[in-house]
């Protein structure tokens, strides 16, 4: 589990469809700052790892997203009894 993986999933599906691709954008700009600033990969490896970050996050957001019938939100737990 990675933490930021989580982090996309959950926006994706707190999204609109249409909007995936600024938010994929967006964290295309955020793989490659990070791996430009602290894991000094090549490019080529970069993109492989934004490529396969996204990948698992929208196959996981459309996969929830198809199990719960489309629409989904979060609810509190802390008033069930």
């Amino acid at each position: 589990f990675w933490p930021p993986s989580g982090i996309f999933v959950a926006v994706l599906l707190l999204t609109d469809r249409a909007r995936w691709p600024w938010w994929v954008a967006g964290a295309g700009v955020a793989e490659l700052t990070g791996n430009a600033l602290w894991f000094h990969n090549p490019l080529h490896l970069a993109v492989l790892y934004f490529a396969a970050n996204t990948g698992a996050a929208v196959a996981a957001a459309l996969l929830v997203k198809r199990a719960v019938g489309g629409a989904s939100r979060f609810v509190s737990l802390h008033r069930l009894e």
